[in-house]
């Protein structure tokens, strides 16, 4: 490869030569020029002049040259060699490399084109490159299309495929199938789709018709305060089709399940679900935080079938993923307190220094940690992030990965700040001193 690029150094600055010098008088110079001999002196040897040939065209082409080198070398356009002496002839002088030679203006021509080929290489790899992420992320593609358009998904392998992470394009339909809300029977889908939506609206329409209960009539008002603050820099959540799809949704589910009823975070639990399937029927730019936080709903035109569809899907995956941590809602929230327990084990292991000096400062992981549990993270990690730790969490045999991964993300969320923590703790330590005796020395 490299041997071809200076073939086609050398070719081009050939043609290009003797295209510059008209003449076949100055065309033979340059054939029967001798080739190059470097002095062993460091410095550079004096110009040597050139002849006129008789042959050659009324323009020197020394000047030509000169005119067209000059750029490269930096010398004057006006330098001369001196009389009497020839670039062509056998002396026993070495050929000068300046300005006004032809050798200059050939290597100074082939390190131009080394450096276009240089560049063209290097974009050639760039592409090459994005080329093989290409066809590696379509390859890994046709592994889920292959298990998702089986007669029968085989759900093992599903799950440790979608464990290192699920493409965009298969992400709805892969979220179904790990939650359970879809059968593993491709035959069966779309019967069970169209009975669980037409279920689930029936219920919207029996509880908003029917007469509300005291409690009830308190968690609508509890949703109603909480919907506004879901993601307040996103306004995808604010448009009124979302907070009507979630005010439905987490009221259904209260009212389902009364052991636990509504507790503030649910409204964020909700959120991935919402845009994993909304994107399903549009165009959701939900991996970039940037470009869904300037996102317009108003621009896509959702048909009300679409808004149905995907609120009873939310509302059912939503069921599925919390029938694993409902402990955590209940009202002594006995799953939260296991999983901080958990967490400070896993934190004494791993990192013992933490550990003490959380314990020295008189932290308990319950001031700083609770919401990480009942939140799942979603008020301290981006949108994107959280939409691929789930690929994960959901991959895990009945969504345990809500349960006991998340406790381990948690840990290793918190180690990632010891050094920091500890480094702040001293700072305030030592200015505390500092403060205590300049106070003492002015008593």
């Amino acid at each position: 490869h490299k041997a071809a690029q200076r073939n086609a150094a050398h070719a081009f600055a050939m043609s290009f030569w003797k295209k510059k010098t008209k003449g076949p008088g100055t065309a033979k110079q340059v054939q029967q020029s001798p080739p190059l001999r470097v002095s062993p002196s460091p410095a550079s040897p004096p110009p040597v002049a050139e002849k006129k040939s008789p042959h050659s065209s009324p323009l020197p082409v020394g000047k030509s040259l000169v005119r067209r080198s000059s750029s490269f070398s930096g010398s004057a356009p006006g330098t001369t060699s001196p009389a009497g002496t020839s670039p062509h002839s056998n002396s026993s002088v070495p050929l000068s490399r300046g300005p006004s030679s032809p050798q200059h203006t050939l290597l100074c021509t082939a390190e131009c084109l080394g450096n276009s080929i240089s560049s063209a290489r290097v974009a050639c790899a760039e592409v090459t490159d994005e080329l093989h992420a290409d066809s590696a992320e379509l390859a890994r593609l046709a592994k889920y299309h292959t298990l998702l358009d089986a007669p029968v998904t085989n759900l093992p392998a599903l799950r440790n495929l979608c464990w290192k992470g699920i493409p965009l394009k298969v992400r709805p339909v892969a979220w179904k199938l790990l939650l359970g809300y879809l059968p593993t029977n491709a035959d069966r889908r779309e019967e069970t789709l169209g009975r669980k939506r037409r279920e689930y609206h029936d219920s919207v329409l029996c509880t908003y018709t029917t007469e509300r209960s005291p409690t009830e009539q308190s968690t609508l008002e509890q949703i109603h305060k909480d919907l506004p603050r879901t993601w307040p820099n996103i306004p995808l959540f604010h448009q009124p089709e979302i907070v009507k799809i979630m005010e439905h949704i987490l009221y259904i589910w209260a009212t389902r399940h009364a052991a636990s009823g509504y507790v503030q975070g649910l409204n964020d639990v909700c959120t991935p679900l919402i845009l994993i399937f909304l994107s399903e029927h549009i165009e959701l730019p939900y991996c970039d935080l940037h470009q869904l936080e300037e996102f317009k709903l108003e621009d896509a035109q959702v048909p009300a079938q679409t808004w149905h569809m995907v609120e009873a899907d939310c509302y059912w995956c939503l069921s599925k993923l919390l029938d694993g941590i409902q402990d955590n809602y209940l009202f002594s929230q006995p799953g939260i307190q296991k999983a901080l327990l958990n967490m400070g084990q896993l934190v004494a292991k791993v990192d013992g220094g933490l550990n003490a000096h959380l314990e020295t400062q008189n932290v308990v992981y319950l001031q700083f940690a609770f919401s990480w549990i009942n939140c799942l993270l979603l008020r301290e990690i981006p949108l994107p992030l959280v939409i691929r730790i789930w690929d994960t969490y959901m991959s895990e045999d009945n969504c345990q990965g809500f349960r006991v991964l998340h406790t381990y993300v948690c840990a290793a969320f918190l180690l990632t700040f010891s050094d920091t923590l500890r480094c702040v703790a001293a700072t305030v330590q030592c200015r505390t001193h500092h403060v205590q005796a300049n106070s003492s020395s002015r008593t």
